[in-house]
């Protein structure tokens, strides 16, 4: 039987949900780790709703931006420069329209949907 300490080994026997839990604790545990990445993304959270930021990214050409949309770009882009730093944005240049597209059918994965 595999170790219970080896996140890999534990991680193969669990399905999506728990295993990301568990790959999220053992980034953020010891506390220290999770202030510093805390810090971090409410650092870069703020930074994105200042109303320069908000124009770029929005424009002056429209009086309504869904919400739905305009969280989910600052929350994904937060959260990744967060938790890889800006370089992945070097790597991806569209990571956040990417991963915003691959959320919108995360839920498949977990209700295992279509069926077979």
């Amino acid at each position: 039987m595999a170790d219970e300490t080896d996140l890999g080994a534990r991680t193969r026997r669990l399905s999506h949900i728990p295993a990301t839990l568990d790959h999220y604790k053992s980034r953020l545990l010891p506390e220290q780790r999770l202030y510093k990445f805390s810090d971090s993304l409410l650092g870069y959270i703020s930074d994105f709703l200042c109303w320069d930021k908000v124009y770029q990214r929005f424009g002056a050409t429209t009086s309504k931006v869904s919400l739905n949309k305009f969280g989910g770009e600052i929350l994904v882009e937060a959260l990744s420069r967060a938790m890889f730093g800006n370089r992945i944005f070097e790597v991806e240049l569209d990571l956040v329209q990417k991963m915003l597209n691959s959320n919108d059918d995360a839920w498949m994965l977990i209700f295992q949907y279509p069926l077979t």
